[in-house]
């Protein structure tokens, strides 16, 4: 008689539990008091994770002033992703097959925007941004983030009273300009890359905050460019995740050719490797 009085005793406790259990279910699901998940959030909303569509690319390119010729150009790659910046110089030879003429003559004929369709069919994937630095934009960055260091492989003679040594140094922005300048006309690729690399990793940190909006307008007014307001609020979260991922995200990525009858071509082996690297799209 105990035992069974037990087991009904049981079965009652258990039925009550399971009632209790489903009412409350029932509650804290249609309840205005439902606890909702808990994202982490910053004082911009919630925390910011890199996607494909942050991915860009950019023709920087090189010019005295906003009123002369560009003579250096590079291939930027922006991949949020992949948590990288390769930096590609592009030879002012160098062949452009759908234009079938060299990327100085495009460039001259067609201007930025004839070159970025160009590089678009070379590599595969859209590069529809640019912008022309210049001595004074070069000077003004180094004002506003400090000189950058730059590890030169030998002596480099600037101007007749500028000698610089071989090694690791830091170089104000009129020098960075004159080292441009200098290795453009010796084709210099290597250096010019690396070089853009550390410029770069420079302006970087300092796009969030005051002097990135110093930057963009100073950049606006004394630059050629087609980089819109509307831009450069887009990539301030995708790059300072960049930044606070890896300090040097920009590096130089160096791609190897041939000249034929003063025409460079990238053999088939860096042509590939860079579709692969710049493909996070």
């Amino acid at each position: 008689m105990n035992a069974k009085n037990s087991f009904k005793h049981y079965i009652a406790s258990f039925s009550l539990a399971f009632s209790a259990l489903t009412i409350f279910l029932f509650v804290i699901t249609t309840s205005k008091f439902y606890i909702k998940p808990i994202f982490p959030e910053t004082q911009n909303g919630p925390v910011y994770l890199p996607d494909k569509s942050d991915n860009f690319n950019l023709l920087l390119a090189v010019s005295e002033d906003k009123s002369s010729q560009a003579f250096s150009f590079f291939l930027v790659n922006f991949n949020i992703t992949q948590g990288n910046i390769p930096v590609v110089y592009l030879p002012l030879n160098l062949y452009c097959p759908a234009e079938n003429n060299t990327l100085e003559k495009v460039y001259q004929q067609k201007g930025f925007d004839g070159v970025c369709v160009s590089l678009e069919n070379l590599v595969g994937q859209p590069v529809s941004k640019y912008i022309c630095l210049n001595k004074s934009s070069l000077e003004y960055i180094t004002a506003l983030g400090g000189n950058i260091k730059v590890n030169l492989p030998k002596k480099i003679t600037v101007s007749d009273n500028i000698v610089l040594k071989q090694g690791s140094q830091f170089l104000n922005g009129g020098l960075i300009y004159k080292i441009f300048e200098k290795l453009s006309a010796q084709n210099e690729t290597n250096l010019s890359s690396e070089i853009t690399a550390q410029v770069v990793n420079l302006v970087f940190p300092l796009l969030n905050g005051g002097n990135g909006e110093r930057i963009f307008n100073f950049t606006v007014n004394n630059c050629i460019t087609n980089i819109s307001y509307k831009d450069f609020k887009k990539i301030l979260r995708p790059t300072d995740f960049l930044c606070k991922l890896n300090s040097s995200p920009a590096f130089s990525l160096v791609l190897t050719g041939k000249n034929v009858d003063g025409t460079f071509c990238y053999d088939d082996f860096s042509l590939k490797s860079l579709k692969e690297i710049i493909s996070g799209f």
